[in-house]
């Protein structure tokens, strides 16, 4: 046998060849389960989030940039207090409620991957078909999320505990429902990761003396340009950079200063054009976004903000400024119970997050690890009270699969942490006894992504929709309305994703609001489904806050009669009482439609 092929052998048993191997097979089993998981879990979007950064994907797609089919009234309102005239509603409607990298990046694929037949066309199928390439990509994204927590655990501890922590982020039932959501978090968890490594790598090269200035600052400017990038992905995150400004001097020495500066500069060039946009068409930074925290407030209840044409009248907004603070006090003791319980256990994806709490009282030998913890512990913090006081109803009607839920970004490295306590736990326990080490290690692995087994292993069953979202009928309606025509929903951003026509939120009422956006452009039609139709008929529907829509829909369902002086009197009685479409002329013309039951 030659030498070459004798130490070509020894590298493949036991040299690089190993870890090849090992990676090679990780791929497949992952590539696998994708598959797995994607046939018997897919189904139409669910989340209003989703839907609104597809159809703007879509926009981008066209060559027509961040013009948006779903346009909230208070964008409207924004846009004429910052102008001082009413804006041209007949004109393409810039949104200024989106960070711009997901639906950026969405664009992209959509452009990659689908004709320009496909692009153009209207129809559910063709939306439908674009939904399967946002699926995808996100899994593609986790499986990147991955590689990257990966390379970071062999950086900072070694490869069992990174195979440890993939196995263990991989098999969480939590990420991979993300993956069918179709909201950004695996993005902006990726970028995060990827500027954690950057500045875990400025840290260890400096530490260790293997980098020279220049390269320490080049590495914090990465890290600084995928932050801001992550930050352009969920607004949120943009708070972490109180803890990364902290924590990124302390952790440096020499190149401290000139480090920090690069860091910090490279996140304002990425973040302040977009910021300065939004400024410039709203009058505020981050649009119809920066005014979260008063959402689902006492002055704000459910989604009353986005939906409100004319701002506070001026008693409403002196009294704004004598209890505001206690306002946001009620918000957060309101949610901070749900966020204890619910969302900073469930960020890790499992009860791994304990491990990671005893963790806590562990001290590491080098000094990088000390500082990660502390980046990661203030992370946690500022993010509790950012999503406790910037929470809003979407929260809820996603079940936390939201880009809302902050604390998802920062599960990896909390399974990283508690990947770490475990093995320290491991070795105190075992020793140099490998197989039992292994049997512990593999029962923590099996414990650990049980709920997924057990869903993969469950009967399939037909979920393709996901109520109340019917896209063959919201299509349908749509298809009725010219293309420079536009409606009213109580889902505008499912009529703008499989409808493809303009939609405007239901306003918060009916004689003062809807009247306004009628004189300013003629609405077609009004679209409202069990979003509305759904609610109690006393509490909520004739005496609720939203009473006076909800006397419509009372008048409509229990009377069959349309209010008079409506301007839309014509029904459509097929869809009724499931769904009530309304609009100026009989525009249907006997088509046939089957109500989804």
């Amino acid at each position: 046998m030659s030498v070459f092929l004798q130490n070509w052998i020894h590298r493949l048993e036991e040299g690089a060849g190993v870890a090849v191997i090992r990676f090679a097979t990780a791929t497949i089993v992952f590539f696998s389960l994708m598959m797995v998981h994607h046939l018997r879990e897919s189904r139409s979007l669910g989340a209003p989030e989703a839907m609104d950064a597809a159809q703007l994907g879509r926009s981008i797609a066209r060559g027509e940039g961040f013009e948006t089919k779903f346009i909230r009234p208070y964008a409207i309102q924004l846009t004429q207090v910052k102008t001082g005239v009413s804006p041209d509603l007949t004109q393409p409607f810039q949104d200024v409620s989106n960070a711009p990298a997901w639906p950026w990046l969405l664009g992209k694929v959509f452009r990659l991957t689908a004709s320009e037949e496909n692009l153009q066309a209207e129809g559910q199928e063709v939306a439908l078909e674009l939904e399967k390439r946002i699926r995808w990509l996100n899994q593609i994204l986790f499986y990147l999320v991955l590689v990257v927590l990966f390379r970071t655990a062999v950086k900072l501890f070694d490869e069992r505990v990174a195979w440890l922590s993939v196995i263990l982020l991989g098999g969480a039932n939590v990420f991979w429902n993300l993956t069918l959501a179709g909201v950004s978090v695996l993005l902006s968890t990726l970028l995060l990761l990827l500027s954690v490594w950057a500045f875990v790598s400025a840290v260890i090269g400096e530490g260790e003396k293997e980098w020279g200035a220049a390269r320490v600052v080049a590495g914090m400017l990465v890290a600084g340009l995928l932050f801001g990038l992550c930050g352009l992905t969920s607004y949120g995150l943009l708070w972490l950079l109180i803890p990364f400004a902290v924590v990124v001097p302390a952790s440096l020495g020499r190149f401290k200063v000139p480090a920090t500066i690069a860091f910090l500069l490279a996140v304002l060039v990425v973040v302040v054009p977009w910021l300065m946009r939004n400024q410039g068409l709203s009058g505020q930074f981050f649009g119809t976004a920066g005014s979260v925290v008063y959402a689902d407030t006492l002055r704000f209840p459910e989604d009353r903000l986005e939906r409100g044409l004319f701002p506070p009248d001026s008693a409403s907004a002196q009294d704004a400024k004598d209890y505001s603070v206690q306002e946001h006090w009620m918000k957060f003791r309101g949610n901070i119970g749900k966020m204890l319980t619910d969302f900073i256990p469930g960020m890790a994806g499992g009860w791994i997050f304990g491990f990671f709490i005893a963790g806590l009282m562990l001290s590491f030998s080098r000094p990088v690890l000390t500082r990660l913890r502390w980046l990661l512990m203030g992370g946690i913090m500022i993010m509790t009270l950012v999503q406790a006081l910037g929470q809003s109803r979407m929260l809820d009607i996603t079940t936390g699969m939201s880009a809302e839920n902050y604390l998802l970004n920062l599960g990896p490295l909390v399974v990283l942490f508690g990947v770490a306590m475990f093995s320290t736990l491991l070795d105190q326990m075992a020793g140099e006894d490998l197989p039992f080490q292994r049997i512990v290690m593999s029962a923590l692995c099996v414990l650990l992504c049980l709920p997924l087994v057990i869903r993969l292993l469950e009967p399939k069953q037909s979920i393709e929709l996901n109520p109340p979202y019917y896209p063959e009928i919201i299509a349908e309606g749509a298809s009725w309305l010219e293309e420079d025509e536009w409606m009213m929903s109580d889902m505008p951003w499912a009529v703008a994703w499989y409808g493809d026509r303009e939609c405007v939120w239901c306003t918060w009422d009916v004689d003062r609001e809807f009247i306004a956006l009628h004189r300013a452009r003629p609405i077609a039609a009004l679209y409202l489904t069990s979003v509305t139709l759904d609610r109690k008929l006393v509490s909520e529907l004739e005496r609720g806050e939203n009473k006076l829509w909800g006397m419509l829909a009372t008048e409509a369902i229990v009377n069959g009669e349309i209010p008079v002086a409506f301007p839309l009197e014509e029904g459509f009685s097929e869809w009724f009482p499931w769904q009530l479409y309304l609009s100026d002329k009989p525009r249907w013309q006997d088509r046939a439609a089957n109500i989804p039951k």
